[in-house]
């Protein structure tokens, strides 16, 4: 299907079952076939990422009990994670609220991701430490904790 035949159902059939598996095929067809910019062409704008992100998150919160509810997230953290990011901040924030909404369906990469963006890219030691905790939390037994907590008592010592 094209992203209009998406577009059209989204917006006629707002109560359809089907509407928040339309919406989430608009966004990925929207995604995959976006235009990269920049001189070496490396990095999406990052209006389009960030729109895109709050459309997913929207459905998200409008439709939770949809079986796309993981579709969505997944989604997220494709478009979050996307290795040419041209803002780190945003990124590392949408993979934190990915994590936030429901961190077992995420995942712990996802977190860890998060967290360690905050650490090493963004600087930002508080949201770093807040990763970090959620992740000790919501992951006790990965086999990444130990480290996890090391790196966590690193910054509360710090």
């Amino acid at each position: 299907k094209s992203r209009m035949e998406y577009e059209r159902v989204v917006r006629n059939y707002p109560d359809s079952p089907r509407t928040p598996e339309a919406g989430i095929a608009r966004c990925r067809i929207e995604w995959e076939s976006a235009p990269r910019h920049g001189v070496f062409r490396t990095t999406y704008k990052a209006d389009l990422q960030q729109r895109l992100i709050d459309e997913l998150k929207e459905i998200v919160a409008k439709y939770p009990q949809s079986n796309q509810v993981s579709a969505a997230l997944a989604l997220i953290v494709d478009i979050a994670q996307e290795p040419e990011l041209s803002n780190w901040r945003r990124a590392a924030d949408s993979l934190f609220r990915v994590s936030e909404m429901d961190p077992a369906a995420a995942g712990p990469d996802v977190l860890l991701r998060a967290a360690e963006t905050y650490d090493r890219r963004v600087k930002d030691k508080a949201a770093a430490k807040r990763a970090y905790g959620l992740f000790l939390k919501a992951f006790p037994d990965a086999p990444q904790a130990k480290d996890i907590q090391a790196r966590f008592d690193a910054i509360n010592d710090g």
